[in-house]
């Protein structure tokens, strides 16, 4: 393909039309607010959430242009914060496992006998499910199964119950004097 014909399809491809129903992405977003509220309104630039439209909404908090313009609103931060957690964590994690299994590798060499513990993987990040299935019924709701011998044993009792009451009506009554 030659040059100019490169271009053509990339400009093709950034003028394409988006769906109506997919968001633009952040960039538009803050271009496509600040032109509509002009440019004091209060955009998050990290989603392009439109959080205040005047200055008088957000005096209160002193913010300069500088930080007005590359403002970042609390739900991101608070998710730059547990991803950061996150990291931390696995990053904790990989130190301690890493001294684990050299500590094995030097143990194997070692002639006496020292308990080494396992490498372990943190309580947050676990790949597996943390839930106790009790009694054998997993993922099975509603009222627990009833053994055909308990139901066959109440079955019996109902119906010696029942020819119980039935002799009792079928038999006269003592009339008291």
């Amino acid at each position: 393909m030659q040059p100019e014909a490169m271009v053509d399809v990339q400009e093709i491809e950034q003028q394409r039309l988006r769906h109506r129903l997919t968001p633009p992405p952040p960039d538009e977003c803050v271009r496509i607010l600040r032109d509509r509220y002009g440019p004091e309104a209060l955009i998050c630039t990290t989603c392009g959430t439109l959080l205040a439209s005047e200055a008088k909404s957000y005096a209160g908090s002193n913010l300069t242009d500088e930080e007005r313009l590359a403002y970042t609103c609390g739900e991101r931060r608070w998710e730059a914060a547990g991803a950061a957690r996150i990291k931390m964590l696995r990053a904790e994690n990989l130190r301690r496992n890493m001294s684990l299994v050299a500590g094995i590798s030097a143990a194997r060499h070692r002639p006496t006998r020292a308990r080494v513990e396992r490498p372990q993987s943190s309580f947050y990040l676990s790949g597996t499910s943390s839930t106790v299935f009790r009694d054998g019924r997993a993922h099975r709701s509603g009222r627990p199964r009833t053994s055909s011998s308990a139901k066959r044993l109440k079955s019996r009792e109902r119906s010696r119950a029942y020819r119980e009451r039935q002799k009792e009506a079928s038999m006269p009554r003592a009339v008291k004097q």
